[in-house]
């Protein structure tokens, strides 16, 4: 997975933002996340978004918040809030998230500065300019008494007809299966002439985690993608439809890309090498045998 990191620090406490995936197209959903890295004693409280509209973004849930040790850190934790939301136009920049927290017996407050992910532009192949928007039909003229309550319940009653089939598209999307391309095996190869032209880099990690969950969603016919690293673990490696190889594998991958995401550690050109050599063995994994 690529995602966007940003990162602020105020009294050992800092805080970054992780959009995933990092591109999307309107309306596409994707898991914002705040993750706020503290010392176990400093109590924090990240921002409260209900679900609607916040500026050129719609939040549609809150997905809670999760705790744990930092690797290798003694006494400070992780904190990570996430949101699913969607951007409402190109170049959409997400809404400032503000961390309150006391410290040396002060409030305290950072701002933690988003970024959006890339946004595709709503327009078919050759479109090189946005469609004219449509507007309102003229008003039908009723004839006869109560003409004006018969024409309110009628626009009504269509308006409600519309918001149903929304959601059911809506929702029909949401739980859309994944489909198993051959793409996948060939994402990792480019990825591999990436990593050989330009060494380790956080990118080629992030990549590897959204190329390796895609394969195995799809080979089990169930859509994860909402899902943090950790909870989709947790799920693969208790599902057995998945070959034991590739859920461990997939247990060495996420713990890595974990240290990458969320700890921002840099991956050593060996470390990126055998984030490629698990990705592959998922994939390879998974992957529908073909007929002799």
């Amino acid at each position: 997975m690529i995602a966007i990191l940003v990162f602020v620090a105020a009294a050992d406490v800092r805080a970054n933002v992780i959009v995933e995936p990092a591109r999307a197209q309107i309306g596409e959903p994707v898991v914002v996340s705040l993750v706020v890295e503290r010392p176990s004693a400093v109590l924090v409280e990240p921002p409260k978004i209900e679900p609607g509209v916040q500026g050129s973004w719609m939040f549609l849930e809150a997905l809670g918040t999760r705790r744990e040790a930092k690797t290798g850190v003694l006494g400070t934790l992780v904190e990570t809030t996430s949101w699913r939301a969607f951007a409402l136009e190109t170049g959409a920049a997400l809404p400032s998230l503000e961390v309150s927290f006391t410290a040396d017996g002060a409030q305290q407050k950072i701002l933690a500065a988003s970024a959006a992910p890339e946004i595709a532009r709503a327009l078919q192949e050759r479109e090189d300019a946005p469609r004219p928007m449509k507007g309102f039909r003229e008003p039908v003229e009723w004839a006869g008494g109560g003409s004006g309550l018969v024409g309110l319940g009628v626009a009504l009653f269509a308006l409600a007809v519309a918001w149903i089939a929304f959601r059911i598209v809506r929702n029909r999307k949401l739980r859309a299966r994944p489909v198993l391309t051959s793409s996948a095996a060939d994402e990792l190869q480019r990825l591999a002439a990436d990593a050989r032209d330009n060494g380790a880099n956080r990118d080629v990690v992030f990549a590897l985690t959204r190329i390796a969950r895609g394969a195995v969603d799809a080979a089990t016919s169930e859509n994860r993608e909402a899902r943090t690293d950790e909870e989709w673990l947790a799920l693969v490696s208790n599902d057995a439809r998945v070959p034991e190889s590739a859920r461990n594998a997939a247990t060495r991958l996420v713990e890595r890309a974990e240290r990458v995401k969320y700890a921002g550690e840099e991956p050593t050109r060996f470390a990126t090498d055998e984030a490629l050599a698990d990705a592959r063995a998922i994939v390879e994994a998974v992957a529908p045998r073909k007929a002799a």
